[in-house]
């Protein structure tokens, strides 16, 4: 019996009691019934959407479908609002999951019940949707019908009618006039209480603690405190929390409550101080009111160090008390759960904190991992010190070009082992989306396990930003958007998310809005490198000339980091061959001292760049020269990296520059064959595109 049991018992069901009605659907759901193939599951799952998706272009957007993709059509009666919302996410859900059924791989198993119950959804709706439409269609011959039979005698009432309808039209207006000051009335009311409602919403930003300590390197010591406290609020579902990413940037500002208030969207903010000296704690926390700029809630607590751990589940219980709200069972129990009682395990863990996020540099990464196992070796029973080792072992993995399995059997060790200790700490299950994220590009386990993360999280812009960056790569930029922009709503200063935003709404093709949350980002962040190259690019989708993206660069190289960043030489040089300044091209490429572009989205190389240059002004000898060492330097590279897609599309391009077709064409198709845009449909597409120019080079 396969796994998948239940479900096709289901949509047995409908298939019995439905096949006479409707036999161009289940002729396919026959064939899906009766197999236990997962990839004939999946493959059949599709065809019974390709029929009712086919019906619905022609009766609903009334075209034919021809060769469109299914996608598009969905997305299409999504907005023209011509099936419900929620059928329309079970759809898009199925035509993305059903892919693994047309290109059979190795997959997991479970992921045919989700299939299989969206299907279910699918075809249950679209028979009453069928039944409904003939409905109406039977309802409207007989109004005609109705309509003829009366039309002679309703000519004899006219008159009479006339008389009544004046009438009752000067009474109508009446109280027409009475009904508008009653309910203006109500208006203002109700305007006075839904204004009221939102003074009353929980929304908090914990500010930067200040460290009152004689040594300056113990803030790293200061802001462990603060983000405890600040997860611990996090808990609770009342309480919609800022992340410390967004009250940053407020560590050093003299702004008021009121104004950091606007800024962050937030009613309540606590701002607190610590000092630390040998074994005594003194730990002062504030909670005000921003509408006022009052306090409505303070206190002073002295500790000794070892009390650390439930000082901070403390603190938290008091704020909600002076927020008046009362904690649930589940909320005490996840609140008072100590992190560790380990003094040197707590430390460890808040300096691989530190190093963690100081960016997704390489080295980084390793001195945060290095803290984590000093934390795991002080306390093995230290939970969270794995799920954090978990997450550098996925980064480590995913952000550095050189991916080795051996750090996904870590990752995976580490979580397995944080949910041994404590099967239902959330954030273990949130690191576990991002090891089959990361690792394998398993967008559906990936979701349950965020999921499973936000039924005690529900409020964590976290968990909305990774279903964001999920639905994304998954090729779902509607759902990406959503997610986005809620992730954006309970972090509106995060300038990473408001980057993601901003980038996925330009995939989209709606600019204006894109632009919008760019200029947002910047200014959260004018050094957010990756901001500042998306948003050029996306001028010259939009606009079709080089002068905004040219004024954005011309922003961005006021910033030291930002001359020096090699994504960005290279997009400047780039401006000035679409502009066919070739010469300015050649003089700005040897001014700049870099050899690669290692992006994560493709790689490119300085002598590639000379290549095409020269090509462009040709001097096809020296082009020639640079495309054979492009060949050999990227060979190079592939002996030790032989899956990298990215290589291969370069080496293509390269093997194009010197006009050895079959080469080129070989090699960039190696490149889509490892990236193929159904299995990732963001760096998927890059790879198309290079494909694309190497077919036009050659």
């Amino acid at each position: 019996m396969t796994i998948w049991a239940a479900e096709i018992k289901e949509l047995e069901k409908l298939y019995y009691s439905n096949k006479e009605q409707l036999p161009g659907i289940m002729k396919e759901l026959e064939q899906l019934i009766k197999t236990e193939d997962a990839n004939v599951v999946l493959l059949y799952s599709r065809r019974c959407l390709e029929v009712i998706i086919t019906d619905l272009c022609e009766s609903e957007l009334n075209r034919s479908r021809k060769t469109e993709p299914l996608k598009g059509i969905i997305d299409k009666l999504n907005s023209e609002e011509k099936v419900p919302s929620n059928i329309i996410s079970s759809m898009l859900s199925l035509n993305s999951m059903s892919i693994f059924g047309t290109h059979p791989k190795d997959f997991d198993q479970e992921q045919v019940k989700p299939v299989l119950n969206n299907l279910a959804v699918i075809i249950r709706w679209y028979i009453r949707f069928k039944d409904l439409k003939i409905i109406s269609k039977n309802q409207s011959e007989e109004d005609k019908i109705e309509s003829k039979d009366q039309h002679d005698s309703a000519r004899g009432f006219r008159k009479q009618k006339t008389r009544i309808i004046l009438f009752f039209t000067g009474l109508i207006l009446v109280v027409f006039v009475i009904s508008v000051i009653v309910f203006n009335n109500i208006g203002d009311r109700g305007k006075n209480n839904l204004n009221n409602q939102n003074e009353l919403e929980k929304t908090i930003a914990i500010m930067p603690f200040r460290n009152l300590s004689n040594d300056s390197t113990q803030a790293y010591f200061c802001d462990g405190i603060m983000e405890e406290i600040l997860n611990n609020l996090q808990r609770v579902n009342e309480f919609t929390v800022r992340s410390r990413t967004s009250t940053e940037q407020y560590r050093t500002t003299t702004k008021i409550p009121e104004t950091i208030g606007k800024e962050l969207n937030v009613n309540y903010l606590i701002e607190g101080s610590v000092g630390k000296e040998d074994n005594n704690l003194k730990i002062w926390v504030n909670l005000i009111n921003v509408k006022t700029n009052k306090s409505i809630w303070s206190n002073d607590y002295t500790r000794e160090m070892k009390q650390i751990f439930s000082l901070q589940s403390e603190i938290a219980k008091e704020i909600a008390a002076g927020l008046k709200t009362i904690l649930s069972p589940e909320e005490l129990i996840q609140i008072d759960k100590k992190l560790t009682n380990n003094l040197d395990a707590y430390n460890y863990y808040l300096l691989g904190n530190d190093y963690y996020r100081r960016s997704y540099e390489k080295q980084n990464i390793e001195n945060a991992a290095n803290m984590y196992l000093r934390s795991i070796e002080a306390d093995p029973n230290f939970t969270l010190a794995y799920v954090r080792l978990s997450l550098c072992y996925s980064s480590l993995h995913w952000f550095d070009y050189n991916p080795d399995k051996d750090r996904l059997a870590k990752s995976k060790e580490a979580i397995d082992m944080a949910l041994k200790i404590d099967s239902d700490i959330p954030e273990a299950h949130l690191a576990l989306a991002f090891y089959y994220y990361w690792g394998f590009l398993n967008y559906s386990k990936a979701l349950e396990e965020v999921s499973i993360a936000q039924k005690n999280l529900s409020n964590n812009s976290e968990c909305f930003f990774a279903k964001g960056n999920i639905y994304r790569r998954a090729g779902e930029w509607t759902l990406a958007k959503e997610n986005y922009m809620r992730a954006v709503e309970l972090e509106p200063s995060s300038s990473l998310m408001v980057y993601n935003l901003a980038e996925t709404l330009s995939l989209l093709c709606e600019y204006e809005e894109a632009e919008k949350y760019y200029k947002q980002a910047l200014l959260l962040n004018p050094t957010l490198t990756e901001a500042i190259w998306q948003k050029s690019f996306m001028y010259l989708k939009w606009k079709g000339n080089t002068n905004q993206a040219r004024e954005t660069m011309a922003e961005a190289f006021q910033y030291k980091e930002c001359r020096s960043d090699p994504k960005l030489i290279e997009f400047n040089i780039l401006l000035d061959i679409y502009d066919k300044d070739y010469r300015k091209a050649l003089s700005d490429l040897s001014s700049n001292n870099y050899d690669f572009v290692n992006y994560h989205l493709y790689f490119n190389s300085k002598s590639l760049l000379y290549a095409r240059i020269y090509s462009l002004l040709e001097i096809h000898e020296k082009a020639k020269g640079y495309y054979d060492s492009s060949t050999v330097a990227i060979d190079s590279l592939i002996l030790n990296n032989p899956d990298d897609p990215r290589l291969y599309s370069a080496l293509g391009i390269a093997y194009a520059g010197l006009g050895q077709k079959e080469k080129a064409v070989n090699d960039g198709r190696k490149a889509v064959e490892l990236m193929p845009v159904n299995q990732e449909a963001y760096r998927g597409a890059s790879r198309l595109e290079d494909l694309a120019r190497i077919y036009v080079m050659v």
